[in-house]
């Protein structure tokens, strides 16, 4: 055996080494926990590659790749693909609770407190960021992260690491699906503390009907503030409870996908 010869399962390998650290490099840039901004770039890369790395060895690979240089560069542009629609997806629960906190702060009015937030690259309000950490809190809680890791290996399973990835409409289709309950849910978990102001706001017409002399408009702020928070602090153990089975149902939602990620699935 030539040393050319030898050589040629080693460059095989690390190929596929590099195509299984491009998928994971795509979950990592969108996932919760791992695509966050909390997280040094420089940490968010080691860990990907870490993992990529420990995967490895597991996961069900070619004998060696035959592909033309064109067809390497849409392999390994499918494997990107294929980490960032797992990832996003994944972080659809992430934009869940957002979306209710974003809803809750402007029925507060608190839009113009809003500082910045690193996490999401610009000013937050405060109601946001708080469902957020405890969004991230529950995740971390239930092992989520461990769920995503598992869904990373079975990306590998549904769509191998040489396989050219095309998106179906059916897959299509349920990512649409996918945001529609995002948009639900989150109403449902803001529904008690923008339910408690709406009846605020409605007794506070009557009050102005009935007291034209009271400046109502300078009362609502204090009052608003008051029952909303009063009202979301009482809500937090129900929507701690919310959040462990929206991951989970997201967990199932992911792994729907790789199925519709499959080739000929």
């Amino acid at each position: 055996m030539t040393g050319a010869e030898a050589l040629e399962p080693g460059i095989v390998a690390i190929e596929l080494w590099g195509l299984t650290i491009a998928r994971c490099m795509g979950i990592g840039l969108q996932a919760p926990i791992f695509g966050s901004r909390h997280i040094t770039m420089r940490a968010r890369v080691g860990s990907v590659i870490v993992i990529a790395t420990a995967l490895y060895p597991t996961l069900p690979m070619p004998q060696g790749l035959t592909a033309s240089v064109p067809q390497h560069l849409g392999i390994i542009f499918s494997n990107i693909m294929v980490g960032l629609l797992v990832g996003f997806a994944a972080s659809l629960t992430m934009y869940t609770i957002q979306f209710a906190g974003e809803l809750v702060d402007t029925q507060l009015g608190l839009s113009t407190a809003a500082s910045f937030d690193p996490s999401a690259g610009g000013t937050v309000n405060m109601i946001r960021r708080f469902k957020f950490y405890l969004a991230m809190m529950v995740y971390l809680i239930i092992n989520g992260h461990h769920s995503l890791i598992i869904a990373i290996y079975r990306s590998f399973q549904a769509v191998p690491v040489d396989a050219m990835f095309v998106p179906r409409s059916a897959l299509i289709g349920e990512f649409v699906s996918m945001t529609n309950d995002m948009l639900f849910l989150g109403v449902q978990i803001a529904s008690p503390c923008m339910a408690a102001l709406y009846i605020v706001q409605m007794a506070l017409g009557l009050v102005a009907r009935a007291a034209p002399q009271m400046n109502v408009f300078m009362l609502s702020f204090p009052v608003n503030i008051l029952v909303g928070t009063t009202v979301l602090s009482a809500a937090i153990p129900y929507v701690a409870k919310k959040l462990v089975l929206i991951f989970t149902d997201n967990y199932m939602s992911v792994l729907k996908l790789l199925l519709l990620m499959k080739p000929g699935g």
